[in-house]
């Protein structure tokens, strides 16, 4: 697995007792494509020559929360000036969804489970930095008066919340970011308007780098099923396959797809390699029954912040679930 076509990084995250049952690599892309990354729209920024430049401020490590918030709010109008803020008509500093603020979390270099020096998994959604970042991301969403948040209850009769609302609203130039799955950049690579990647910002400053959720449910990983009747075959063909995609899939889509006919500039590329070299997972997305991610989306959209009151009562349930999962891999 040291092989450089596999993502080393990545398959680092998924090891449970010593073992890698999962693995991700350049055999295959969608990978890439549920990876968090955060767009913006250039145009909306060149008309504000007070904002730096944001490829700067990610190089410098000074891309964080505050500043999203601060340019967010620095370019949110009521465009028909109603005195209202409404989806169709006016400009928002950002697009996103609640599952962003999940993205936030994990992209502060946290995981609410994580590998335990037994070498199986471990509760940690109790640890006291995961808790304080929690509450500044929480006290972000809290705030929607600059912010178009698709999966709210505001716009559940929105026909079509992604193509029309969100995707659609960025590429209309009625955001200046849209934080999303990197995907999102060939879903609108016609959009006119001229447009750069970002990773998703860290929580504060003093955070050592930038760190790329994989979104649960859409990455996948590849494994060999334990009825598989000649796994060292199966072995060398997924090996064969990884191999050779370095030199086939791989370029095609990020050189040819993301980068030439997508992104619009040189920075975008340097990013894109930022966002895909520092992922993370977190065993709560990849094992989504464990009810974390779930919960957090959930504690996000209530009316209070209620983590540490609703963790502690739900603690017992995520625990016994983790435990079960343990359990099957412990038989292997």
């Amino acid at each position: 697995m040291s092989n450089p076509c596999w993502d080393v990084v990545g398959n680092s995250c998924l090891e449970v007792n010593g073992k890698m049952y999962f693995a991700m690599g350049d055999i295959n892309i969608t990978d890439n494509d549920a990876t968090y990354s955060t767009l913006f729209n250039k145009e909306i920024i060149a008309e504000f020559p007070d904002m730096p430049d944001l490829y700067e401020l990610v190089r410098e490590g000074s891309w964080t929360l505050d500043k999203l918030k601060e340019y967010s709010i620095m370019v949110t109008s009521d465009v028909d000036g109603n005195g209202q803020m409404e989806w169709d008509t006016d400009r928002y500093g950002l697009i996103s969804q609640y599952e962003v603020g999940v993205a936030m979390l994990l992209g502060s270099g946290q995981k609410t489970v994580d590998i335990g020096s037994d070498g199986f998994l471990r509760y940690n959604l109790n640890n006291e930095n995961i808790i304080e970042g929690f509450e500044l991301i929480y006290d972000f969403f809290a705030d929607q008066s600059y912010q178009l948040i698709a999966d709210a209850p505001a716009y559940s009769s929105v026909t079509d919340l992604w193509n029309t609302l969100a995707r659609g609203g960025f590429k209309a130039g009625r955001a200046l970011f849209y934080i999303g799955p990197t995907a999102n950049v060939r879903l609108i690579r016609d959009m006119e308007a001229d447009f750069g990647i970002l990773p998703v910002p860290k929580l504060t400053e003093d955070q050592d780098k930038y760190y790329s959720m994989l979104q649960a449910g859409n990455a996948t990983a590849y494994s060999i099923p334990t009825t598989a009747t000649d796994p060292e075959r199966t072995a060398l063909i997924l090996e064969a396959l990884c191999e050779g995609s370095t030199d086939t899939l791989l370029p095609a889509y990020y050189e040819t797809t993301l980068i030439r006919k997508a992104s619009r500039d040189n920075e975008s590329a340097d990013m894109l390699d930022l966002i895909f070299e520092n992922r993370i997972i977190d065993f709560s997305n990849a094992f989504l029954s464990i009810g974390i991610n779930s919960f957090l989306i959930n504690t996000l959209k209530s009316a209070s912040n209620t983590f540490t009151s609703s963790e502690a009562s739900q603690r017992g349930t995520f625990e016994d679930n983790i435990a079960k999962i343990n359990e099957a891999f412990s038989s292997q």
